[in-house]
Formats: C-alpha cells, structure tokens, sequence
C-alpha cells in the first residue's frame, strides 16, 4: 500500500511532471552515487539493468532490492523511484518510445503484472550487456537503417521479459 509521503508524490507528478524523450531511443550507462532518486513516471519504456552496487526500487508502491543482474521494465505511467545504497549503483539503461517497439512488446507488456523484474546470471548478463553496447552504436553511428536495427536489438532484449 502507498504511504503518505508517496502519495503526495504521485499527486504532484499526476498533474503533469513526468519525463519525455527527445529521440525515439536513448542508451546509456549511469552511476548513481548513494542516494535517492524521486519519484517519477514517464511517456515511454524503460529498461535498466543493474551491473555495480546495490539499491532499491519502489516500483508502483511496492519495495524491492535490487542487485548485480537485476533488470527491469518500467512501462510508460508506472510510478517509480529509486534509492542507492552505500558505494551507488551502476546501471545500463534503455529508453525507447512506443511507435518503435512491435505490437506484440507493447499488448504483453500491458498484461504483465508488476513489478517486470528478473534476475539474469552471469552469462545472461554479458549477452543483455552486448545488446545495450550494439544499440548504443548503432545510436551514436547512425548508418543507413539504424532505427531499424535499434528496433529489432529492442524486440531482442524485450523478449527476455516475456
């Protein structure tokens, strides 16, 4: 259940903050020093993947600790914060909007229950990480087709969630 502090939250941000994308697809990695991060929504999806250090994410309400290996999608209008233990908390994220993603991504993701969390091992870990670094370059090139190549990479990393 949502405590108060939370809901005041959700209150400001449901009148109209929340984050937009400038490009239709956006990777990058972050570093967090330890901390918190507000509570926020935003009009796309979000992947991230925690790859150093340690935190917690309360995701619609809810707390849950994340890890090394730990990923996640945030859908478009799901509230979330973030909070960073000692030492930060590294991660690789993606954000992409709608009209770049399959149908099939966005009608599963529709009907996933929350939170969209897993664990990967260590060899899942490398192969997510490979296809964030292959976005990114086609991002940063931007060759002939390379909207469509960031489509597909996404279809891929999407497709461990479901």
């Amino acid at each position: 259940m949502l405590d108060t502090k939370i809901m005041e939250y959700a209150i400001v941000y449901k009148k109209g903050i929340l984050y937009g994308l400038k490009e239709d697809f956006v990777s990058n990695v972050t570093q967090k020093d330890a901390g918190d991060y507000p509570l926020h929504f935003h009009e796309f999806y979000e992947i991230e993947m925690v790859v150093q250090g340690s935190g917690s994410q309360i995701f619609q309400g809810e707390k849950f600790p994340l890890h090394v290996g730990d990923i996640y999608l945030v859908r478009p209008g799901d509230y979330h914060s973030l909070h960073f233990d000692e030492g930060g908390l590294t991660f690789r994220k993606i954000q992409v909007k709608e009209d770049l993603l399959p149908q099939w991504v966005i009608q599963r993701a529709a009907n996933f229950p929350n939170p969209i969390i897993y664990h990967l091992n260590e060899e899942q870990l490398s192969k997510m990480i490979t296809l964030f670094e292959l976005a990114e370059k086609e991002m940063a090139n931007r060759r002939d087709y390379f909207m469509e190549t960031i489509s597909l990479l996404c279809e891929l990393i999407f497709t461990y969630f479901f």
